[in-house]
């Protein structure tokens, strides 16, 4: 529901908890055991002694990318999840520009949730294969 606020010329779109808040909790959870898991199989980087090379450089790589990616999906899915609310404030100034519902900026958020969700896999999988590829040439 779009909400106009008081003080300021801002509108807001404002949720109540829903199936859809649910969900985004529990895959919000979900990625936070699968980025555990990850981190906790390799140590992340630490105590280990991997030998220096192309693996430990594309693991480092790797590594970094997933959590940009992680911390970038949950983002998203804590915004898109919450009961609070998304500022609309470019639509008082591209109103006649931009025509979305709320419905539509929350269901575009969730989409985009769940592609960072993708690519933080894909990330956190290539860290842990060059990972172990590093420690094995030791």
């Amino acid at each position: 529901m779009l909400v106009q606020h008081s003080e300021t010329n801002y509108s807001y779109c404002f949720y109540h908890m829903d199936k859809a808040s649910q969900l985004g909790c529990f895959s919000i959870i979900l990625l936070i055991s699968g980025q555990v898991i990850v981190m906790l199989g390799s140590s992340c980087f630490v105590g280990r002694n991997l030998s220096p090379g192309c693996s430990k450089a594309w693991a480092f790589v790797w590594f970094i990318a997933s959590w940009v990616t992680f911390f970038t999906a949950l983002g998203i899915l804590l915004t898109a999840s919450g009961t609070g609310a998304f500022p609309f404030d470019y639509m008082s100034k591209f109103s006649k520009m931009i025509s979305i519902s709320c419905e539509d900026m929350r269901t575009q958020m969730f989409e985009d949730g769940t592609y960072y969700i993708v690519y933080t896999f894909i990330a956190s999988v290539l860290y842990f294969i060059s990972y172990w590829n590093a420690q094995e040439n030791v």
